[in-house]
């Protein structure tokens, strides 16, 4: 009876004993399943941020690549203009081109045209009113007179302001010299007109080149039909 009563207790731990371990099995299962479903989830968002992060790199990169070089675009055009703009307004000598505004210590007149026949300095004093105190030197040379400008505040860099052509041995950058004709004169510039000087005769007058903005001028003196003077000049306002 006794012994009976031993297997049906042991019987009952035993099946306690396996649902419990069951039970367990069945939990720790779900947990790891979890677990491995959570780190599943985060590698994911990680490589999902990552993608999003080298993608907008990437786009950030190619941008600044694009707006770099629309800089380099819009900054080449405008230095490309200015000297398009200006080109009309210099003369050429021996393949150098010497132009309004030039720096006298950036291009080297004396390598380019040699040493003046006559170099001249003045102070502007008074009557000159806000140019006051500036500085004015004339260079001379064989048929050719270029005066350059300098403020108050420096007197040692010039500026060109001013050049008179009176030969052949210049040139303009459309290569009219003193001594060609008007009908080639007006061939090479067909947009040129008539100074409003008062004079009448078309063969004996001068004719010029303007950008009244910048204050710029490109004037041609002729007589009896044949150019005498080259004259290009920057007014000061």
């Amino acid at each position: 009876m006794i012994k009976l009563k031993v297997r049906r207790a042991m019987k009952r731990f035993l099946i306690i004993l396996f649902i419990i371990v069951f039970t367990l099995s069945i939990l720790f299962g779900e947990g790891c399943k979890k677990a491995d479903e959570s780190s599943t989830d985060e590698t994911v968002a990680q490589e999902t941020t990552t993608d999003e992060t080298t993608t907008d790199e990437v786009t950030k990169d190619e941008t600044t690549d694009v707006e770099t070089t629309q800089n380099t675009e819009v900054d080449s055009s405008t230095a490309s203009g200015a000297e398009d703009q200006l080109i009309d307004y210099s003369i050429k000598i021996n393949n150098e081109v010497i132009a309004i505004f030039d720096w006298d210590n950036e291009i080297d007149l004396y390598k380019i045209l040699g040493d003046p026949i006559s170099e001249d300095v003045q102070i502007l004093g008074e009557g000159s009113d806000t140019f006051r105190g500036s500085f004015i030197k004339t260079l001379k040379y064989e048929g050719l007179e270029i005066m350059l400008f300098s403020p108050p505040d420096n007197g040692i860099t010039f500026w060109i302001l001013d050049i008179k052509v009176y030969n052949d041995l210049y040139s303009t950058s459309k290569n009219i010299k003193v001594g060609d004709s008007l009908e080639t004169l007006k061939n090479r510039y067909p947009s040129i007109t008539k100074v409003l000087d008062g004079r009448n005769d078309d063969n004996n007058c001068a004719y010029e080149i303007a950008d009244r903005g910048k204050y710029l001028f490109l004037q041609f003196e002729v007589k009896d039909s044949v150019i005498q003077q080259i004259h290009i000049f920057h007014l000061i306002p």
